[in-house]
């Protein structure tokens, strides 16, 4: 996980916005807030 972290977080910092991480299969849960990991400032 510590990869996937280190990158969404250095995107989150260049464009401000929240992001994801989640399972592809789990997308409809994952942006519906129910599964995966929101970073955000």
């Amino acid at each position: 996980m510590g990869p996937k972290v280190t990158a969404v977080s250095g995107y989150v910092r260049s464009r401000g916005k929240p992001a994801w991480i989640g399972a592809l299969s789990r997308i409809e849960e994952t942006l519906a807030g129910e599964a995966g990991t929101c970073i955000s400032l």
